[in-house]
């Protein structure tokens, strides 16, 4: 049963039903790469004269083929993202450098052009060294040039989403402007011929994977799920995960909304975005601070650094030397900072906008509590509270989907109301009265990120689950 090939190599699947037959098999010369007494092996052949010196045909009963028993490894992976690096998805550029650090030839695609801030944050998060391809005029230009080359193609495309977008008119204009970059790279994609295209967002990314399912049915396909993609809730996007390979997530809360799509819990993978846990084992020689607060995130409404000023503000009267380091930077830097004069707090409230990964730990490890009020809809499982329940912070948010995963309340940090100021105000005053709770808590919160959010664990399933994937002989099954 021949079901493919790669690199000139056609791969076959030899069956027998009984014992006998198989020993008569086992012993043919230069045949079986690894036997099994059900009677299934997997055996390779050349499929040109080139890498077939005796000449063989492959129907001839001669096969040459290798003695090897080595598992395959995978070996080159696609990225697809909006953008990289990106200082709000410090995540991504974590993942990515483990994967690299493990030799696998990794290549960033973006659909979106370089950003003016990628010198400075590829150095914070130290992905210098990432190849990263970015869309610029060329590449729309190129992809207008492939879409004409493909026409009917490109008609299907862009009927689905005028037929699933038309009442998002500025959802659809963006979708067919930066379909072009992935006509684009689906040239590139037909040259290349990685192991794995990985969507890693799945709501754009989405029409690159539909394109390549499309025209490279062979070529395997994984598709994120996990935040922003669900909330955008692209019609292509659940398309492309009941097709291709296998879905990735990384919080079991998402689980209801994926299956809502009609595609199987069978086809979703849980692999929670991990941290690089050694940065903050040696951080023993940090004081920490008992009225330290650490807020880290992006500086938009929805995470809640102006509702962290205003806990400062209430806590001040109390604990007059209380501090507020906030790190990140955003459209309300500006703002926030002239809040913070307003009511006094020059010297209480310190930024420090974008920091690297070793600045983060330290300011992290020096701090006793870390507060993420956050309200943002699309939080999933952040990662800055693993960050700094590495780095021995007692944490304080919201309950926003899957945290519990992370924090329970009272035994591995706490969980608060979303804007309920008073309840705020009176759990911090709690665990700065009495840091020994703080320390407990956050004891056992550090204990949980090591056990299961070590970026070495979590990479390890993801290239276990991408091999599995690319060297599978099955066709994914279409949920229903």
């Amino acid at each position: 049963n021949w079901y493919g090939d790669r690199n000139d190599s056609a791969v076959f699947t030899v069956l027998s039903f009984d014992r006998a037959s198989s020993r008569r098999i086992s012993d043919e010369p230069n045949g079986i790469d690894s036997l099994n007494w059900t009677g299934v092996w997997k055996v390779t052949s050349t499929t040109r004269k080139k890498n077939n010196p005796s000449g063989d045909s492959l129907t001839s009963g001669k096969l040459p083929l290798s003695n090897s028993t080595t598992p395959r490894k995978i070996s080159s992976v696609w990225y697809v993202t909006m953008a990289f690096p990106v200082p709000s998805e410090a995540f991504a550029a974590v993942e990515i450098c483990e994967l690299q650090r493990r030799g696998i030839d990794l290549s960033v695609k973006t659909i979106r052009n370089i950003r003016s801030d990628y010198q400075q944050v590829a150095d914070q998060q130290g992905v210098r060294r990432i190849p990263v391809e970015h869309a610029n005029w060329r590449t729309l230009l190129r992809g207008f040039v492939q879409a004409a080359i493909r026409p009917s193609l490109a008609l299907r495309l862009w009927w689905r989403l005028l037929t699933t977008l038309a009442h998002r008119p500025v959802v659809f204009l963006a979708c067919i402007f930066w379909s072009l970059r992935c006509f684009e790279l689906l040239a590139i994609v037909g040259r290349e011929k990685p192991d794995v295209v990985h969507l890693y967002w799945g709501h754009v990314p989405a029409m690159l994977g539909w394109l390549v399912l499309e025209a490279y049915p062979a070529q395997k396909v994984t598709i994120g799920l996990s935040a922003y993609d669900l909330e955008m809730a692209l019609p292509l996007s659940f398309v492309v995960a009941q097709r291709c390979a296998g879905v990735r997530s990384w919080a079991d809360s998402n689980l209801p909304a994926i299956q809502s799509q009609k595609i199987a819990a069978g086809r979703v993978q849980m692999i929670y975005q991990g941290i690089a846990t050694e940065i903050f084992r040696n951080l023993t020689h940090v004081a920490t601070k008992v009225q330290r607060i650490v807020f880290a995130g992006r500086l938009i409404p929805e995470k809640g650094p102006g509702f962290a000023i205003e806990l400062v503000r209430q806590l001040k009267a109390r604990f007059p030397d209380i501090e507020l380091v906030i790190l990140g930077d955003g459209p309300l830097s500006g703002t926030l900072r002239e809040i913070s004069k307003q009511f006094g707090l020059e010297s209480n409230v310190q930024f420090h906008g974008h920091v690297t990964q070793a600045e983060m730990a330290t300011e992290l490890a020096a701090a006793m509590l870390f507060v993420l009020p956050t309200v943002h809809s699309a939080e999933r499982l952040p990662n800055v509270i693993k960050e700094a329940a590495a780095a021995g912070c007692c944490c304080l948010t919201t309950p926003t989907p899957g945290i519990e995963v992370l924090i329970r309340d009272g035994e591995t940090g706490r969980i608060l109301p979303a804007n309920d100021l008073k309840a705020w105000v009176d759990a911090v005053t709690q665990l700065l009265e009495h840091p020994e709770q703080a320390r407990k808590m956050a004891e056992a919160s550090a204990q949980c990120v090591r056990e299961h959010f070590d970026i070495r664990h979590t990479t390890d399933r993801l290239v276990s689950w991408w091999e599995s994937i690319a060297f599978s002989t099955s066709i994914p099954e279409v949920s229903r």
